[in-house]
């Protein structure tokens, strides 16, 4: 009974979960591979075969496996992030131009954000070698 209620409720979760880790593969402000960590862990607890099937998919293997095995992200993904994040948020900013007062607090707020993905990649997380 216990077994049947974790993969009632973990399945689903981490189906949920890989998904907005996929979908964060193209939108800069969801995160990728939290959201593919907690799927493969809840999936680790309730199902072998979509444990494998997460583990053998591009998202995993290009934004979990490296991190996983070197605690680290290549430069070459760090580029694509910090590319994919700015030209997105280019795209905000410029969308907004024409609001007035809202301008200033949007790109305040871009700022900060852009601020921060600098400080989390070129500071927390080292390059993987």
């Amino acid at each position: 009974m216990k077994t049947l209620l974790i993969k009632l409720i973990c399945i689903p979760l981490g189906c949920i979960c890989a998904t907005l880790g996929i979908v964060g593969m193209f939108i800069p402000v969801l995160p990728t591979t939290p959201f593919l960590l907690l799927a493969g862990f809840l999936f680790a607890r309730s199902s072998n075969r979509l444990n494998k099937w997460l583990v053998s998919t591009k998202a995993w293997k290009t934004y979990v496996q490296p991190f996983i095995e070197k605690q680290a992200i290549p430069p070459q993904t760090k580029t694509r992030i910090l590319i994919t994040s700015c030209f997105v948020m280019g795209i905000s900013a410029y969308a907004v131009k024409d609001f007035d007062g809202i301008n200033f607090v949007v790109w305040f707020i871009l700022e900060l954000v852009v601020l921060f993905l600098f400080y989390l990649l070129f500071v927390r997380v080292p390059d993987a070698s």
